[in-house]
């Protein structure tokens, strides 16, 4: 994802699922100019996710930056994925119970589908 304002970022997210407290782990997925994005994170609760994707650390807060994803693509491939519960850090594996936050990435899945459906599947 090119530089974008933290109003850009969020307006992109379609789906976010994390632990919500102090310690935040989860996922998140944004749709951006024609590229779908798909992340893991893990921040503590004094600087948000926009700021821990773009690289920033305690008490950051930042107004525009360059975030980070482990995945992008089409949205074609997201929904793909999405349908398969693939691992995003490697998309032709099927994720495990036993992989590091999997029911937020399932929820986050589940979210993206809903999404598509409304958006482009809606007659």
């Amino acid at each position: 994802m090119d530089k974008v304002t933290d109003r850009e970022f969020w307006k992109s997210v379609i789906a976010q699922h994390d632990d919500e407290d102090w310690q935040e782990s989860g996922y998140i997925a944004c749709y951006h100019k024609n590229v779908a994005y798909l992340t893991n994170y893990y921040h503590c609760s004094c600087y948000g996710t926009f700021e821990a994707l773009c690289g920033g650390g305690i008490s950051d807060r930042f107004s525009e930056g360059i975030p980070s994803f482990i995945w992008s693509g089409t949205l074609k491939e997201l929904v793909d994925m999405a349908k398969r519960g693939a691992d995003p850090h490697m998309p032709s594996r099927v994720a495990k119970e036993a992989d590091c936050d999997y029911k937020h990435l399932m929820e986050v899945y589940k979210q993206i589908l809903e999404w598509y459906e409304d958006e482009y599947e809606t007659v």
